[in-house]
């Protein structure tokens, strides 16, 4: 990225090991992570099931794809499917996965829009761990290349404040202060998200939510369980409490 946009969160990734820790730890099976993935995939599920209704044709594009997570699953409800992803270590590690789609090592928030235009973009777990200008940036690239009014970009905030969040947020902060600081504060308001997605010109057609049990209670509740518990509650009111809101937006 550009050297405005040189930043802890794009060197995060960058080494093998990093990446590899990514895809082995993070989401390993059995893990909380996984379990949210699970209810997340149903929810995408469902998502790109409306979407193909007014689409009969779905080029798609996974944004800051990582080691594919996304990406491999996304492909297989539409007809193209392209991810790109800044660290090549994680492109590395996709490749290996993506099946029929492509996967590219790019960063379009230094690129100009050109020609290439897609109907559905995700962006998994970047803009709650992306400085402010950054995630604009990002924001006004990605609906850029949307192709028209009826494309939709889903993407989620993995740091709900109106979550259980709020209870580390003073933590958090304090990373953001001094010499030493975390730039990536790993949390956002509903407010700030839908100022983020105002200032690049799309508007928020929906909002799901899941993440609500936190990997404590999960743990003791045991995998099954939290995982029914989890599916009840992101279908219901309680969902606008989970930790992680998947959001649908569109060009205004």
């Amino acid at each position: 990225m550009s050297d405005n946009h040189d930043s802890m969160y794009e060197r995060r990734f960058q080494s093998r090991e990093a990446a590899e820790h990514y895809e082995q730890e993070i989401y390993r099976v059995g893990s909380y992570n996984d379990l949210v993935w699970r209810i997340e995939q149903s929810l995408l599920e469902t998502l790109v099931m409306e979407f193909r209704k007014a689409h009969d044709s779905i080029e798609y594009l996974d944004f800051a794809c990582g080691t594919g997570r996304v990406l491999s699953f996304m492909q297989n409800y539409v007809d193209q499917a392209t991810g790109i992803e800044i660290s090549q270590a994680m492109v590395d590690i996709a490749l290996m996965k993506s099946g029929r789609a492509r996967v590219k090592c790019c960063d379009i928030t230094n690129e100009p829009p050109g020609e290439q235009k897609y109907d559905l973009i995700t962006a998994f777990r970047f803009f709650t761990n992306a400085e402010p200008s950054l995630r604009l940036g990002a924001m006004k690239a990605l609906a850029n290349r949307l192709r028209d009014d009826t494309s939709w970009l889903v993407f989620n905030n993995h740091g709900n404040l109106l979550s259980r969040k709020a209870l580390i947020w003073p933590l958090l902060a304090a990373r953001n202060i001094g010499p030493a600081k975390v730039p990536c504060g790993r949390a956002m308001t509903h407010g700030q998200v839908l100022r983020l997605v105002d200032h690049a010109g799309l508007r928020v057609k929906r909002v799901s939510g899941c993440d609500i049990l936190g990997a404590r209670l999960a743990k003791l509740l045991g995998p099954e369980i939290a995982f029914g518990w989890e599916s009840k509650l992101s279908k219901g009111p309680l969902a606008q409490l989970g930790t992680s809101q998947l959001y649908v937006a569109q060009l205004k």
